[in-house]
């Protein structure tokens, strides 16, 4: 039971930590983007950042490779063939 507590306090602190950087932006994106040029640059850069994460990210890590298990989930980004 106390793994579930734990796992329960770690939540909540996870969430209002969310919320806080969440406000925070909302708090910046109305002092800054007042236009709606301004707003399509932010959903952009957000579209590229997102996008190149994706990209990346597998990159950042070691091949494991693709068994019978697992062959629905997905490719083999980094694997020799």
């Amino acid at each position: 039971m106390i793994i579930f507590a734990v796992i329960g306090v770690l939540g909540g602190l996870i969430g209002a930590l969310f919320i806080e950087i969440n406000m925070a932006m909302a708090r910046l994106r109305k002092r800054f983007i007042k236009t709606k040029s301004l707003k399509v640059v932010e959903a952009l850069l957000f579209a590229f950042v997102g996008a190149t994460m994706v990209f990346f990210l597998p990159m950042a890590f070691q091949c494991v490779p693709v068994t019978e298990a697992t062959k629905e989930i997905g490719i083999q980004y980094t694997c020799p063939e």
